[in-house]
């Protein structure tokens, strides 16, 4: 095995570990691992760059690596500021059960990390089959977004 699939191999093993650290944070709705994670990926991927001045199928995937683990942080980021929010909301008044009922908005997490693991499956596998059973959980929470802004406009 050529040294630079070495890298590769390891690369890929740290995103799959950023997306299952990404998928805790947003279950838990904070942490504050993922940017550091984010940044020693940033560095293992220009490290590859810059050492074996990857070409075609290398430099593809190593740029690949590169943005999904921007979105991965990004992703991480929405967790944070979710826990944030949550965490200002004025103690002991409960947020109305029937408004998350109507926003639909637990069915929404549920899509979500779903929509995850899907994702992190179809990188594993290298499936194509299984990144396209994606849009329609994309279509779904889409759907759950749009109808929530109008309850919450309304509310």
């Amino acid at each position: 095995m050529k040294v630079i699939d070495q890298e590769i191999a390891s690369l890929k093993n740290s995103i799959s570990e950023m997306w299952a650290l990404v998928h805790q944070q947003l279950y838990n709705a904070g942490e504050g691992r993922v940017n550091a994670f984010e940044l020693k990926i940033d560095s293992d991927c220009e490290d590859i760059i810059a050492l074996y001045a990857p070409v075609a199928v290398d430099l593809r995937f190593v740029l690949a690596m590169y943005k999904i683990n921007t979105n991965l942080e990004r992703l991480g980021d929405f967790a944070e500021s979710i826990a944030r929010f949550a965490g200002n909301l004025p103690e002991g008044v409960p947020v109305d059960p029937q408004l998350i009922k109507d926003t639909r908005v637990e069915e929404m997490l549920q899509e979500l990390l779903s929509m995850l693991t899907l994702s992190q499956e179809a990188f594993e596998k290298e499936s194509s089959e299984i990144a396209s059973r994606i849009f329609l959980k994309d279509n779904l929470i889409d759907e759950i977004n749009h109808n929530s802004t109008r309850i919450i406009a309304d509310y």
